[in-house]
Parts: structure tokens; sequence; C-alpha cells
């Protein structure tokens, strides 16, 4: 983080202050994932959704998810509880700032010099707030100036918002497609309310995909068999980096047969990722002398980044809803890369 970005100890204090504030008031205790509201970030241009967390008394905090890549993460959260694979996937697609209440031995010794710099004190398991920005392909990491400030506007937002639903003087559930945002007023300093519509999904953030010609040609003469393979993109429980640099967290793709569970082929991240997850599916319908019938897959941007081969291979695309061999072989996967647990 560069100099300019580092926030001063004012606007570290101010963000504490308010989030103790946010602890103090226990919003989660009437509200809960089903109340979603905006908050407008005048430096950024773009809304961030909130998020009260607490209901379950699991985590508390306040998600702040930015934009439309933001919200449409957090509804793909929602929708996943029951799913191991999904919930992984939708946790590790999470683009958001969020203020946490952790324990004290949770916390990084640079948050605690912090605290400790700022002259703060804080009383309780879940009382310790921690802030991290998450960001898909990324391990969490500190906020940026701009990220304090904003958080710290959310955070007071959320209080007045919280309070007036308490007493039955504002509406936090959605209604018919709109969402309630708290705005600046056109002199900038008094905020006020408006209801606007749900954001569009927004359009995969995808590497351009550059395939030799050749080898399409080679795939497309190759008959069709009557196979069905399995496919996934997802990211890995690891890390990849030096600090200070910001630390990467890989993906991974994973093709496996459908009638016999085989895994055929695995690729780990590294440049040109899509274009090497391409050229080793035509590779291996080169191996196996044909193409599969039918290819299934489970994340809208798993079926986005293949469709542009199927397509002219004649292979059958399908998005399923929940793909059982695939998550078993992703369990494998990580629990292979995460080594041998100690016994109790």
């Amino acid at each position: 983080m560069t100099h300019a970005n580092q926030p001063t100890d004012e606007e570290w204090y101010a963000l504490y202050r308010k989030a103790a504030e946010f602890y103090g008031l226990k919003p989660w205790q009437w509200l809960d994932d089903r109340h979603l509201f905006g908050v407008w970030d005048e430096e950024t241009r773009t809304t961030g959704y909130c998020s009260v967390m607490g209901a379950l008394g699991e985590v508390y905090a306040l998600g702040v998810y930015l934009g439309s890549r933001g919200y449409w993460g957090l509804q793909n959260l929602r929708r996943t509880a029951h799913d191991w694979a999904a919930q992984n996937d939708a946790y590790s697609h999470q683009y958001a700032l969020l203020a946490s209440f952790e324990a004290r031995t949770d916390l990084s010794g640079e948050e605690i010099t912090l605290i400790h710099r700022l002259g703060l004190r804080f009383r309780g398991r879940h009382a310790w707030p921690s802030f991290r920005f998450h960001e898909p392909g990324y391990m969490p990491t500190p906020l940026t100036a701009s990220q304090v400030r904003f958080l710290t506007r959310a955070l007071r937002e959320t209080i007045s918002l919280a309070i007036a639903y308490r007493h039955q003087t504002a509406e936090l559930m959605p209604q018919n497609g709109r969402l309630l945002v708290r705005k600046p007023g056109n002199d900038g300093r008094e905020w006020e309310t408006v209801w606007d519509v749900e954001p569009s999904p927004p359009a995969p953030l995808d590497d351009p995909i550059i395939v030799d010609e050749g080898l399409l040609h080679v795939a497309a003469k190759l008959p069709l068999i009557p196979a069905v393979w399995e496919a996934d993109i997802f990211y890995l429980p690891m890390a990849i980096g030096v600090p200070p640099e910001r630390l990467v967290v890989p993906r991974a793709f994973l093709l496996l047969d459908h009638e016999s569970g085989m895994i055929l082929e695995a690729v780990l991240d590294e440049e040109h990722f899509f274009e090497r997850v391409w050229h080793t599916l035509i590779q291996t319908m080169r191996k196996i002398g044909g193409r599969p019938h039918s290819i299934w897959v489970r994340q809208n941007h798993v079926a986005h980044s293949l469709y542009g081969l199927t397509r002219p291979l004649g292979i059958e695309l399908l998005q399923l809803s929940a793909l059982p061999l695939m998550t078993e072989a992703r369990r494998g996967l990580v629990e292979s890369l995460r080594g041998p647990q100690s016994g109790g």
C-alpha cells in the first residue's frame, strides 16, 4: 500500500469508534440476511450493499458488498447454504469490505499494535473489530484510506437505519426488485433515502482465450463418443506470494469422467489459465480419441468459459445444480493440499 493510500490515525480512530458503536447496538438481534440496503460511496461512485451478520450467533459482522459484482456474489452465497462446493465457491467470489468482531487472539499483530497506538480498548470474546477487503483471487487484505472512509460511512448509515427499523420507521426488505439506498443529498451534507433498482449481473471477468486454430481443426475431426465429462474451475485453499505484496489465491481446473469418476486432467493456475484449460481439453480428446457427447458444469462462469470451445466442436454443454462426483474429487484435492492432520 502506497503512502497516499495509507489511512491516517484519525481515519482509523473514526472507523474503530463507529465499529464499537455498531457492536454495542447489536443490530443482529433484530436484523438478519433478509435485510439488505445500500450506501452510496461518493469517492468511487459505487453502491455498497450492506448485510448485518450475527443472527445465528456464529459470525458478528457488517458486510459491505461492492457494486454489482459484490451484490451478486452475496446472492450466490445466500443460495448455496447446503452445498459444500457451491458454498466454497461463493465465499471465494466475495467482493466486499468486512467489519467483523473477533476474539483478541484472532487479530493480527499489526491490528493489535494499531489499536494500542490509538489508545483503544475492547472487552469481550467477540468484541475486537477487524477490517478486511475481500476480492476474488486474493487473500483478504487491510483497507486503503478510501475504504476506511467508506466503511465508516456504511457503519454510520447502518446504525441509523437499524434504529429506524427497530422503531418501524424504515423498511429494509427489498421491494419489487428495488432496494433502499442512502445517498448524500444535493447539498452533499444531508443524506437522503432513495429506492434503486437491483443491479444487473456483472459480465464475467475471464482472461482472453487464444487457441491454436490447428488444434481446433484436429479436435473437430475426432468422432463423438458416448462419454460425459464433468468440469469445474475453483479457487484453492492456499496462498501464493511474499508480503508485502498481495497474496494470490490460485485457481484449479478439474476434468473427470462421469461414468468412472476418474480424474482425466487437472490444471493449476498460472498465466493464460483459461487458454491452458482449452488446450488441456483438446489434448484430452486427442489422447482418448474422441469428443465427449456432453460436458457437465455447475457454475455460470465455467459454462461461459467453455462455451466458445464446446459450441464449434458440437459438444453438449449442460449446467446442473450439483455435481456430486466433482464435489468428492474437489474434497480429495483440498485434503491432499492441506496435508495430514495431527491427531487429538
